[in-house]
């Protein structure tokens, strides 16, 4: 039997609120920023972190397609920005906690984590990536030793979930 992939969300997908053109220009702009300037020009790590399939986020950045308010909060939140820089109303509550990201989007996460792996090899690959998606605030300090634990932490709740079953 063959395992299906989860869908990842696209843009259009996600919310009802479509922003303007002037609106999604602007946004393409900050985009753009973050990804040469945080993701070192790679439109997979900006896709991971936004929630969007990568040819989702081509077609947008590209001008193919515009996209929603639920995109452009993510977007701005990555850039530290609120949606008055697009002229958008409140986020809506993605229940996320305020000021939180993605351990992934951390300064040291990518050290971390490959310091980690090193020392903590029995550590199952999905728990590495599950730990990736945890959101914590931005304030913790990210050492091999913390990165190694959420991962375990995660593989310990699957394993869990696993034997109740």
């Amino acid at each position: 039997m063959r395992a299906q992939a989860l869908p990842i969300p696209s843009m259009r997908l996600v919310a009802k609120n479509r922003l303007t053109k002037a609106q999604n220009a602007r946004l393409r702009e900050i985009a753009r920023g973050l990804l040469n300037d945080r993701y070192d020009g790679v439109g997979t790590k900006l896709a991971d972190a936004l929630e969007v399939s990568q040819p989702t986020l081509s077609r947008f950045l590209s001008g193919v397609h515009g996209t929603t308010d639920d995109l452009a909060h993510r977007v701005l939140s990555l850039a530290g920005l609120d949606g008055s820089a697009l002229g958008l109303d409140a986020p809506p509550d993605s229940g996320r906690r305020a000021n939180c990201l993605q351990l992934s989007q951390l300064p040291g996460w990518e050290s971390a984590e490959a310091a980690a792996r090193r020392l903590y090899r029995h550590i199952p690959e999905a728990a590495w990536l599950e730990a990736r998606r945890l959101a914590a605030p931005a304030a913790l300090a990210l050492t091999p030793d913390v990165v190694a634990h959420l991962a375990l932490a995660c593989d310990a709740s699957h394993d869990a979930s696993r034997q109740a079953s």
